[in-house]
């Protein structure tokens, strides 16, 4: 990224985007009118997902400032993140259920379980080749993005993983 923006969650449930040289705001997104609960830019910073504590999640066009899709997660507070080539937005929809979207288009392309849930993180690895998710009761899986094979580590954390780092 370039460091051109950072997005904040507003009291009225939209999204702010603030352009980091000029020192002010230079879009408001609407939001559903729930309380955002994860802001993710795209690599390049072209493109911002948000998702509510309703379940909804949207995605927008950053150069026009109009949303280019919306979708709906089962859960309440899903998880989001971009591929870093910002082909894909993965989305944590059920308990143990992450579905890969086109970033662009907001097509699904693909669901993947995992073993056991529920769903915490959701990230990339650096070349975005593996899906890495993180359970609220400790365990961490992998699936390969291209063939899905899962990726199933033998040990796993006594309670909920909160961050990571590659």
């Amino acid at each position: 990224p370039d460091d051109k923006y950072v997005a904040t969650d507003a009291p009225d449930n939209s999204v702010t985007l603030w352009n980091l040289s000029l020192k002010q705001q230079v879009l408001k997104l609407p939001g559903p009118g729930r309380a955002v609960v994860w802001l993710t830019f795209s690599s390049d910073q072209q493109a911002l997902a948000a998702a509510f504590i309703d379940g909804t999640f949207r995605v927008w066009d950053l150069n026009s400032g109009k949303q280019k899709f919306e979708g709906r997660s089962k859960l309440e507070q899903p998880s989001i993140a971009f591929s870093p080539d910002q082909k894909y937005l993965a989305v944590a929809m059920d308990q143990n259920v992450t579905e890969l979207f086109d970033a662009q288009t907001g097509k699904s392309l693909r669901s993947f379980s995992f073993p056991k849930g529920p769903l915490g993180l959701i990230f990339f690895s650096p070349d975005g080749s593996k899906l890495f998710v993180t359970t609220t009761v400790g365990h961490l899986y992998g699936r390969n993005v291209r063939d899905g094979q899962l990726l199933s580590f033998t040990e796993s954390h006594s309670s909920e993983v909160v961050s990571y780092a590659f």
